[in-house]
């Protein structure tokens, strides 16, 4: 294993590649620890363990814990992936996009990338209005306002930052897409969840060490959660074969890996 570590590494494209992604998710991992300005994180942290609820729970752990801090990168890349399903529908019921996508190649895949760009950038809006508002409007436990400055300027502040964050972090998405490994908003998405899992296993330890979750409960857990990724990479790995007949034999050979073409059953 440490040998074709090794090997990757003497390989100079690869390892531009991983160095470039590793910049990256650097960057997004030190802007979910920049709070946006006029916000009390520690008060607002307090507010969301204590009275969060499952939901926002995971929605925090989607955006790498940016949430909770109410950083520039709160909202994550959740805009940008809504606005590419809303594309995906779209594209399927309105006959000018559907066409745009199929029959003009380069440029109507790129017209589309826009679209959803721009759409995005709406989306994260609406979220960041809607998440200062509803901010501005806490109370902490004795009263007091968790924001630091007026109403109104905390709401233009952070609705224009954390809409410029999310249009940052699709930048750098793309950009790991372009000149890193994988698919970038997928590892922005990947980065976010490890770096809250060591914090959430911690946490769990602590509750099973007061008492507050059973043995049983957390073997429970361990086994959903097993299950959970078994099946996931049960469906994403399968794949239909379909066997070749060769025209100048009269059998087909299915036992050798040539004698296929895999299709994958979830694309």
């Amino acid at each position: 294993m440490i040998e074709k570590i090794i090997n990757i590494f003497q390989i100079k494209e690869l390892r531009n590649k991983i160095l470039f992604t590793l910049i990256m998710l650097a960057v997004y991992r030190l802007g979910t620890h920049i709070p946006v300005p006029g916000i009390n994180s520690e008060a607002l942290l307090h507010y969301f363990n204590s009275s969060g609820g499952a939901l926002f729970n995971i929605y925090n752990l989607f955006s790498g814990g940016a949430l909770g801090r109410f950083s520039v990168f709160a909202l994550g890349v959740m805009p940008y992936i809504s606005a590419s399903i809303i594309m995906q529908l779209l594209t399927a019921v309105i006959p000018s996009l559907e066409r745009l996508q199929k029959e003009e190649g380069d440029y109507g895949r790129w017209k589309i990338s826009q679209y959803t760009r721009y759409l995005t950038i709406a989306i994260a809006a609406f979220q960041s209005l809607g998440l200062s508002i509803w901010l501005s409007n806490l109370k902490t436990e004795a009263g007091a306002s968790l924001i630091s400055i007026s109403p109104f300027l905390f709401v233009i502040l952070a609705t224009f930052i954390v809409t410029t964050g999310t249009v940052f972090l699709m930048w750098i998405g793309e950009k790991i897409t372009e000149f890193g490994i994988g698919n970038g908003i997928s590892m922005i998405i990947l980065a976010g969840i490890v770096a809250e899992i060591i914090p959430a296993i911690l946490k769990t330890y602590e509750l099973f060490k007061v008492g507050e979750i059973s043995i049983l409960t957390l073997l429970l857990a361990v086994v959903i959660i097993v299950l959970v990724v078994a099946g996931i990479v049960y469906i994403q790995e399968a794949e239909r074969r379909i066997p070749i007949h060769h025209a100048r034999r009269s059998i087909s050979i299915t036992n050798q890996s040539a004698s296929y073409l895999p299709f994958k059953l979830n694309p």
